[in-house]
């Protein structure tokens, strides 16, 4: 199977990367430009069309999507080609010197990348189809089975029976919007290649950390550090070194469509960057721009609050280049300090009536109320920001360190000094929501993030990142001279010498067990392994246990294909649907008892068993056509403590059935494990 989830990698890879680099060569822009922002063309290309075969009634596959996304962007880039040799222009991309420059960034930071993403990611899978078995999960797990059996690939029409037929056999009727871009690239590497879903899953959950987020990273630091590239070379060591990002997000605390969208954060911050870099042309300046609107309109199909991640990167920056742009302007010298501060006032003013209103749009409100209980004290919240232990990490005192020296270096070169303010607002909002109860600040500032610390610590990381690549720079420098203070090599011997050194010592302190080994605790990405490692153990206490799964393989074998199968969903059963395909009436969390329920379900969930033979019950059941019931677990404590929207009361209809209750015959058995068939379900045949 790790043959399998190998291609599953390249496929995801080809799906991203494909259409969207020759769509953005289209446009104008080159190399690692058009490398690092092309999945965000794919991912709206993909999700537009979705929408699109949804209301035409055409099937989603791989072949029917891809394929025409893909002819697209290279009919466009073949114009382009076409109408350039017409003109007797060349189309290169960019000069030699620059060429190099970007396949060293894409070497270094897909190196650092792919290693470390196999050590952090890859090694604590119970296999390449494990599965992590959370709350959110049930959710992206069925939908991504439903987006695959059914080939309706929209996001604005998003349930777990999207492959269901017979609207009564839908106990939670209607459709509703859901940002499902990494469900589509999940889908289509289901389509492409027949995978297991947790397969596909891991593969593109790896694919958006270890080569997605570097890429977008090494785009970021050549932007930000265009007169500075050593700085943009030697972020490579520190892409990935941040527990918080895309670690704990993809494996500790995992919420994978928000991974996937913050992995394109950095492109989004580079391409407004780079709309006002000094070195680029107008054409460059509406690629750009361009990309980067369309980046944004991307977000609403992959997480929406992206967008604000991105925004809380910016703010420092605009507020900047107001600053800087009007006091260039300025035709007085002894004003010019006093302009550039009313100008920044200004634009900080204006940011800060945007986030207002942002705060205060309606279809916000599902998010920005969203509370989360505090996971620190003040202190330990202090702790937790100043030593970079972010929500499901432990603190990273040499990454700490470095970030803090590359703080201060923006203190010495003020043309960065917007990058520390950005950090240091992240880790505001990062604070308040770790610490602070149900109040209006903590609402404000991390409202966009359902105040949830796990989303601002990752954020916090990222912005961490070009902090840390300067201190990784001031750590050469000082090496660098002390080195030559003891033997004075060639100046490029002694500059690669100092950067092995630096390298050496910060991927051994930072990576390695070496923490553990002096006594001082468990270093950050050794704990974040072990819990990786804990929550995909197939042989662990999960709600969906290795014995569940395969007594569900065993009903699939045994049921005839279509069948529908009335189950009682937290008895681990609602990943039965999505992991083993079986056909089950109840594949969602959550819903049952509300308004939106069909009154069949509610006679059925309430009284299967006790009124067997009422008509009512017989009427719910012949209504749905359900012809078996599974009962894959009996320990109500056990069930309470996995799920605390379990209410017994709730299923007593379906967990009341036994083996002597009337209308039930015996098809399976294993332990407490039963599959029933109906037998008055006669009439459904």
């Amino acid at each position: 199977m790790w043959v399998d989830f190998c291609l599953a990698v390249l496929t995801g890879t080809a799906v991203l990367y494909g259409p969207g680099f020759f769509a953005w060569r289209a446009l104008g822009m080159r190399g690692l430009a058009a490398l690092s922002c092309a999945p965000l063309f794919s991912i709206l290309a993909y999700s537009i069309l979705g929408v699109v075969y949804f209301f035409l009634g055409v099937r989603s596959t791989a072949l029917s999507v891809g394929l025409s996304v893909a002819v697209v962007s290279l009919a466009a880039y073949g114009l382009l080609l076409f109408v350039a040799r017409r003109k007797g222009v060349a189309l290169g991309s960019g000069e030699r010197a620059d060429r190099q420059f970007d396949a060293a960034l894409v070497s270094a930071y897909l190196a650092v990348g792919v290693v470390v993403g196999l050590f952090a990611f890859v090694l604590p899978l119970d296999g390449p189809a494990s599965s992590v078995q959370t709350y959110d999960n049930v959710h992206h797990f069925a939908s991504v089975r439903s987006f695959s059996d059914s080939g309706m690939w929209s996001s604005l029409h998003v349930s777990s029976y999207l492959d269901v037929s017979d609207p009564a056999a839908n106990p939670l009727p209607g459709t509703g919007y859901y940002p499902s871009g990494w469900h589509i690239v999940c889908s289509m590497v289901v389509s492409a290649l027949g995978v297991e879903v947790a397969l596909a899953v891991n593969a593109v959950n790896f694919l958006f950390a270890a080569i997605v987020f570097p890429l977008s990273m090494a785009f970021l630091m050549k932007v930000l550090f265009s007169g500075d590239r050593a700085i943009a070379l030697i972020g490579a060591l520190g892409a990935v070194a941040v527990g918080a990002f895309p670690w704990v997000l993809v494996e500790v605390w995992p919420l994978y469509p928000n991974t996937a969208a913050f992995a394109l954060v950095p492109v989004l911050v580079a391409c407004f960057a780079a709309v006002w870099g000094r070195d680029a042309s107008r054409r460059e300046r509406v690629a750009y721009g361009a990309v980067f609107v369309l980046g944004c309109c991307c977000m609403a199909f992959m997480q929406p609050n992206a967008v604000f991640s991105a925004a809380v990167f910016l703010i420092p920056f605009c507020v900047y280049r107001s600053a800087v742009e009007t006091g260039r302007r300025c035709r007085e010298p002894k004003r010019r300090m006093e302009v550039m501060l009313a100008a920044g006032s200004v634009a900080l003013a204006c940011v800060a009536l945007l986030w207002v209103a942002a705060l205060s749009l309606p279809f916000m409100q599902g998010a920005v109320a969203v509370y989360w209980p505090p996971i620190h004290s003040r202190a330990q919240g202090l702790v937790s920001v100043l030593g970079m232990g972010f929500a499901g990490s432990s603190v990273q005192p040499i990454a700490a360190c470095l970030v803090a020296a590359g703080a201060l270096y923006t203190l010495r070169k003020r043309r960065y000094l917007w990058l520390t303010c950005s950090y240091l607002l992240a880790c505001c909002i990062y604070y308040v929501s770790a610490v602070e109860g149900d109040t209006l600040l903590k609402h404000a500032l991390s409202g966009f993030w359902y105040t949830d610390p796990y989303r601002t610590a990752a954020l916090a990381g990222i912005l961490a990142l070009p902090l840390l690549a300067m201190g990784l720079y001031v750590a050469c420098k000082i090496v660098g001279k002390t080195l030559a203070s003891v033997r004075a090599p060639g100046e490029n011997r002694l500059k690669a010498l100092s950067l092995a050194v630096v390298a050496v010592a910060f991927l051994a302190l930072n990576f390695l067990p070496v923490r553990g080994a002096l006594g001082l605790g468990q270093g950050a990405f050794q704990g974040i392994a072990a819990t990786a490692t804990a929550l995909n153990d197939g042989s662990a206490v999960n709600a969906y246990s290795e014995e569940k799964s395969r007594f569900s393989k065993h009903v699939k074998e045994v049921v005839p294909s279509g069948a529908l199968i009335v189950n009682q969903p937290y008895d681990g059963s609602l990943f039965a649907y999505s992991l083993d395909d079986l056909n089950l009436y109840y594949r969602d969390i959550s819903g049952y008892g509300g308004e939106d329920e069909r009154p069949e379900s509610s006679t059925i969930r309430c009284r299967l068993a006790a009124e067997a033979s009422n008509p009512s019950v017989r009427d719910a059941v012949l209504t749905t056509g359900a012809e078996y019931l599974l009962v894959l677990d009996r320990d109500v404590e056990h069930m309470k403590e996995l799920f605390f929207l379990y209410d017994p009361a709730a299923w007593e209809g379906i967990e009341g059935v036994v083996d002597e209750t009337p209308g039930f015959e015996m098809v399976l058995s294993e332990g407490d494990m039963r599959l029933y068939r109906i037998a008055y379900a006669d009439a459904v045949q």
